[in-house]
């Protein structure tokens, strides 16, 4: 056999002079076993077959050898005309659990790599690839478990829950690593059977899809997205919820209830506004900056409402800057200085505007908005109510919004390094459309671009252009 672990035993026990039923001995295991064994009668467990790598000091063959040795046993098995299947599959779930056990992310991958190959002849899907995978989910596995997902996700034969729940288990390591590139693939897998997650897996699903639809400002996606987050959000309202969901496959609610429903009109309005629906936009803050109707509210329920009734009162100011109403201004800017999290999408805000209008901005707003970008790495690190790819998203957004403003009042090298921040953190973050305005501003203000900031734009091209077929583009001119 081909890539065969018995073999490699046999070979190196022939080496030592140890007859094999010597070292069944020595390992307290049944001669009759490995005859069967090693002369290919029956598989050979990989519990067994790590017991014996490891009393030979061959674990590193066991490791590449063992799965291409199951499904080349399947495939003999077959040729007898056996019916048992279950057997060979239950050696690949032992085998993948002592690849975590042991963290051996090379030999996951080659597992599901031979599974792939031969899922259509020897292999019959069932649960307990899934189980496995969804038993051992741990924050420090993430990169082992991923393979197996993605393995799940794309054989035809899988029952349609486990796919879908494997979808979204490779969005949340997506989203984890800040890629918006790596999500865009995910999700066009996912949002062809989204319905098909469990109750509360799917309103959880629909929160970091339409964060995800807010960073990529795909704004017709994310005013979809957001009338399924209110519908869900209303049931959710309306019903009790158990935190033991009736779904063995469910999980519970990530956030507070009233969070499904409010989220589901903050999105719906921030959407609309950048649709420039402002007075449709106006009527769904105003949903969600009253919702004190809610019934039963617990103390999180109205510490939730409270924190709606913020953001609508930020957005109200937003909405009144974006349809020229600068008599805001200060009452804005006050509000800001009472909630230091809004700082950053409200000094956003405001240079947006300002740069919309052509209105110049005063000292102050520009200090504060330098403070931001010094701070930061400090402030990505800080505890946020904004997650960690919202605050990124709105970084790029505030690197590329100073940058046009400081080159229109001719300050071409802060506005220059800016625009090239602000290309190096969409690089980092995956982020297609912003990398296309950044590069477009970095070519027309580079003929007042000092040297050794042209040096830098043209290394921090070539990273771009590593990425290229990954985003599908072509960004930079030859």
């Amino acid at each position: 056999m081909k890539n065969d672990i018995i073999a490699v035993y046999m070979e190196h026990l022939n080496k030592q002079g140890i007859p094999y039923t010597r070292l069944a001995n020595i390992l307290r295991l049944s001669k009759g076993s490995f005859h069967s064994w090693f002369s290919y009668d029956r598989t050979l467990p990989a519990k067994t077959a790590l017991q014996i790598a490891e009393y030979l000091n061959l674990e590193d063959e066991f490791f590449f050898h063992y799965p291409c040795y199951v499904m080349q046993s399947l495939e003999l098995s077959n040729s007898k005309n056996s019916t048992n299947r279950k057997k060979p599959m239950r050696n690949i779930i032992d085998f993948l659990s002592i690849c975590f056990e042991k963290e051996n992310h090379v030999a996951i991958e080659s597992t599901c790599a031979e599974l792939s190959k031969n899922h259509d002849t020897f292999f019959e899907p069932d649960k307990s690839l899934f189980n496995l995978v969804e038993s051992l989910r741990n924050e420090s596995l993430s990169s082992l478990q991923r393979p197996i997902y993605s393995f799940i996700s794309k054989i035809a034969d899988y029952k349609e829950v486990f796919k879908t729940i494997s979808d979204y288990r490779l969005l949340i390591f997506a989203i984890k690593s800040q890629r918006l590139d790596v999500q865009t693939e995910i999700l066009s897998s996912l949002n062809r059977r989204i319905d098909d997650l469990p109750p509360n897996m799917y309103a959880n699903a629909l929160l970091k899809i339409l964060t995800y639809y807010y960073s990529v400002e795909n704004w017709e996606r994310m005013c979809d997205c957001a009338d399924k987050l209110i519908n869900v959000g209303t049931q959710i309202i309306n019903t009790t919820h158990s935190d033991n969901p009736e779904d063995a496959y469910d999980e519970p609610l990530e956030f507070n209830r009233v969070k499904y429903l409010g989220q589901g009109f903050l999105m719906k309005a921030s959407a609309l506004r950048n649709l420039k629906f402002y007075k449709e936009s106006k009527m769904y803050i105003k949903l969600y900056s009253e919702m004190d109707w809610i019934s039963n509210q617990s103390a999180e329920d109205q510490e939730e409402i409270r924190r709606f009734k913020v953001y609508g009162e930020a957005n109200g100011y937003h909405l009144e800057l974006l349809q020229g109403n600068f008599s805001v201004v200060d009452q804005y800017r006050h509000y800001l200085s009472q909630h230091p999290d809004e700082k950053l999408p409200g000094i956003v805000t405001i240079i947006e505007v300002a740069n919309k209008y052509g209105i110049a901005i005063d000292d102050e707003i520009k200090n504060e908005a330098f403070e931001l970008i010094i701070l930061k790495d400090e402030l990505m690190n800080h505890h946020s109510y904004y997650s960690k790819e919202k605050q990124l998203t709105l970084f790029v957004k505030l690197f590329y919004e100073f940058s046009l403003h400081l080159l229109h009042i001719q300050d071409y090298s802060n506005g220059y390094t800016l625009a090239l921040n602000c290309l190096e953190l969409s690089i980092i973050q995956g982020n297609s459309d912003m990398i296309v305005k950044a590069i477009a501003t970095l070519e027309y203000a580079s003929a007042n671009a000092t040297e050794a900031q042209l040096k830098s734009y043209d290394k921090v091209r070539k990273g771009v252009l590593k990425y290229e077929k990954i985003l599908g583009h072509r960004y930079a001119s030859a």
